[in-house]
């Protein structure tokens, strides 16, 4: 963590319900103890033995902790776990409630007991946690608002979309070269337009914006209240507005006027405790002041944090400690790591949740009883080649040249054919070409038909054709459930055999059809006999991305 925890503040009060009210408690305090987590009261006792592999500040009485298998849950202020941690990803509670994602699992938003409460739909890949009653989700990595119903209540057609708060959401939209930001109103439209260089959220009725190179403030209708004429500026807190000028600090009121003179390297905000933390151009040390500018607490600190259920975390000689308002110490800086943010609304929890509806579509394409793609028994080379105008002597045990079917799941890789024995006249011509092996990494020599030195016969009939995937995204992720999740989507009137758990084999009467999950790879194997079948219950030897030994194997025979 870095030494000077004041630089978070503002970034906290970002994620602020509500400017009124504070964002998390210092009831209980995370520390690290050894090599696990617990928590200490604020007269350093603690309240939670370090039994967590990370424990998180509280909010909303309740605080995130992963335990040693990586799991996420929750516990109360008394140090109950309340909430198990059977989560893969979650956040802090927001609203009264926090989003969470079980292993293979879609987003779930729990309440403070641990029920669940909204189950959002499975396109919904990426979700916050809600502010100002909406809640910010990607689908198809696009940004869109929800209800706490789950409903879609518009959709953000800009580049970036900040969280709601005090009824508005900051945005950032292309304009010619430019990025400008603006604000839009909870259905979405926009309600300040984007012509601001940078712009901050709204807190206490105000917003910072920069025109020029200089910042000023608009109140909620976008009307300029405080002309831009600052060199830098952060959050209103308390009625207080941090302000630069030049190199130094000050601060000033909602009207612009100076309340307290710049005079400070750094400044944190206002708390409700009325001090605000300030770093001493002379000593380079943090202190605290007063609404008035009075310095109630020396500068001593090399880090501190705002008061807080009137506590402040403090770093000194590169140790943690407590004191409070007083400026006394309540727990001596004994503590080499500290955790202030409550796992915050800047990170995002992401769907485990996958579908293979999308592949088994693919796979499974048009199918009759007595064809599947196009292809049936009993078609010769002449007939295949029609229907891929590519196919040709040269290239049909690896056919590169055709129009990619793909979706967000997978795309094809490559076409393997396999041609009856009589395809060559004669015995075949070998030769050594260079493959890449995707499981070893490297360049392997593979043994293939030379065409050149081969005479084929064109009548010869179709025995089977590989279609190889490649795995991207999700399911790339979950390439080992793949096979498993296939179980469901399977076509009817087949009967299944599973040789291994990577491998389903699907007898008609008319064809069949192998499908093989071979590391981020899936074949498909349409197969017009049952040898070629039997070629995939073999054990799997290492192969490239290419050939798959159901073809490649059967084609030397």
């Amino acid at each position: 963590m870095k030494q000077t925890l004041v630089v978070f503040l503002v970034l906290l009060l970002f994620g602020c319900n509500s400017s009124k009210k504070e964002y998390f408690s210092f009831k209980l305090i995370p520390v690290k103890q050894g090599d696990y987590w617990g928590y200490i009261d604020k007269n350093g006792k603690f309240a939670v033995n370090p039994q967590f592999k990370k424990a998180y500040t509280f909010s909303e009485d309740r605080a995130l902790v992963q335990n040693t298998e990586g799991k996420y849950g929750f516990i109360d202020l008394q140090g109950k776990l309340v909430i198990s941690p059977v989560y893969k990803e979650a956040l802090c509670f927001s609203e009264g409630l926090a989003p969470v994602v079980r292993e293979d699992q879609k987003i779930e938003y729990i309440d403070k007991a641990g029920n669940v409460v909204l189950t959002l739909d499975e396109n919904m890949e990426i979700a916050q946690g809600f502010h100002d009653g909406l809640a910010l989700v990607e689908i198809n990595g696009k940004k869109s608002c929800i209800d706490k119903s789950g409903k879609i209540v518009f959709g953000c057609p800009f580049d970036y979309v900040y969280d709601f708060n005090e009824g508005f959401a900051m945005i950032r939209m292309k304009i010619k070269d430019d990025s400008k930001f603006g604000f839009i109103d909870k259905t979405g439209k926009i309600a300040i337009n984007p012509t601001y260089d940078d712009a901050s959220p709204f807190f206490e009725g105000i917003a910072y914006v920069k025109v020029n190179d200089k910042y000023g403030f608009i109140d909620n209708t976008g009307k300029l209240v405080v002309n831009p004429q600052f060199e830098d500026v952060a959050y209103c807190s308390q009625g207080l507005i941090e302000v630069k000028q030049g190199e130094l600090w000050g601060f000033v009121g909602k009207d612009g006027k100076y309340v307290i003179n710049p005079q400070f390297k750094e400044v944190g905000v206002f708390t409700s405790s009325g001090l605000c933390p300030v770093k001493d151009i002379t000593s380079n040390k943090w202190g605290f002041i007063d609404k008035k500018g009075k310095m109630t607490i020396a500068p001593q600190f090399e880090g501190v944090t705002g008061f807080y259920d009137g506590v402040s975390v403090t770093l000194l000689d590169k140790k943690y400690g407590v004191i409070g308002t007083d400026g006394k110490y309540l727990v001596n800086p004994t503590y080499e790591t500290y955790e202030m943010f409550p796992r915050n609304y800047f990170i995002i929890v992401r769907s485990d949740f996958f579908s293979v509806s999308g592949i088994s579509s693919i796979l499974f394409r048009d199918m009759t009883n007595t064809s599947i793609r196009g292809l049936e028994k009993g078609m010769s080379f002449t007939t295949v080649q029609s229907r891929f105008p590519d196919l040709s002597h040269d290239n049909y045990n690896s056919l590169k040249n055709f129009t990619l079917e793909e979706n967000n799941s997978m795309h094809l890789d490559e076409l393997n054919f396999l041609f009856a024995d009589e395809f060559t006249k004669g015995e075949p011509k070998y030769k050594t070409e260079q493959r890449y092996n995707a499981t070893t990494g490297t360049n392997e020599d593979v043994l293939v038909v030379d065409a050149d030195a081969t005479t084929y016969n064109d009548a010869a009939l179709l025995r089977a054709i590989s279609f190889n995937y490649q795995l991207q995204n999700k399911a790339k992720e979950k390439a080992g459930n793949i096979i498993k999740a296939l179980k469901e989507k399977l076509p009817q009137n087949f009967t299944v055999e599973k040789p291994d758990e990577n491998t389903y084999i699907l007898y008609g009467s008319n064809y069949n059809i192998g499908i093989v999950e071979e590391n981020d790879h899936i074949h498909l194997v349409i197969g017009f006999d049952k040898p070629v079948m039997d070629m995939l219950k073999k054990p799997k030897q290492s192969t490239t991305n290419y050939d798959h030994p159901a073809v490649a194997d059967t084609a030397k025979k």
